[in-house]
């Protein structure tokens, strides 16, 4: 099974502006839902084959570090019946490494908590159903689930670190992924990491 390595901490404060929507006033993550907040990010990037033979056939180096520039902002912000919702987006920001960017896209918050979605909803439609991410007052938490015949597992973390929360969850199947974010307000900083042919990591860091 790979091991992974989170990279977190906060970065410096961010520009942000208007009052966050009710549901998300006070909480971590209450600047997402700020309309016109907006984040500067230094991503660093990751691409490593295990075979340099796998490399040579996609014409790629066995291993390939950079580092970019990645802005992301607050587009839209939709009020719900029991919730808010809002629509970030990031120019110049990598190709996704697992189940969806790690930032840009759809984020849903209620009285339970945040999470992502898949679409953005229809001002003044009932909120969606999601698991929380975060609840507005997180508390540190550990769950573990066995997959059913020893196919993987998974977990899901919340800590705090450096004054921020932080979310981590795990998929230690045969494709394994790890995905941390961590809240100050907004976000502070987030890493994600995908084993595979080739192993490819993503680590945002706010400037």
């Amino acid at each position: 099974m790979a091991s992974f390595v989170f990279i977190v901490g906060c970065g410096a404060s961010s520009h942000h502006s208007s009052t966050p929507a009710a549901f998300a006033h006070g909480a971590p993550y209450a600047q997402l839902f700020e309309s016109g907040a907006a984040w500067t990010y230094e991503v660093a990037t990751l691409v490593r084959f295990a075979e340099a033979d796998l490399a040579a056939e996609n014409h790629e180096q066995p291993e390939t570090r950079g580092t970019i520039e990645v802005r992301c902002s607050v587009t839209e912000v939709r009020e719900l019946i029991g919730g808010v919702a809002s629509q970030i987006a990031c120019d110049g920001d990598p190709e996704a490494v697992g189940r969806e960017p790690i930032i840009a896209g759809v984020w849903i918050a209620s009285a339970a908590g945040v999470w992502r979605g898949d679409e953005l909803p229809a001002a003044g439609s009932a909120v969606p159903t999601g698991d929380a991410l975060l609840p507005p007052t997180p508390v540190a938490k550990h769950e573990a689930h066995q997959g059913e015949d020893d196919d993987g597992a998974t977990s899901f973390d919340v800590a705090q670190k450096d004054g921020a929360w932080c979310e981590t969850f795990v998929d230690a199947s045969d494709y394994s992924l790890a995905e941390t974010r961590c809240f100050d307000g907004g976000i502070a900083s987030a890493h994600v990491e995908a084993t595979g042919e080739p192993y490819r990591e993503l680590t945002y860091t706010r400037k």
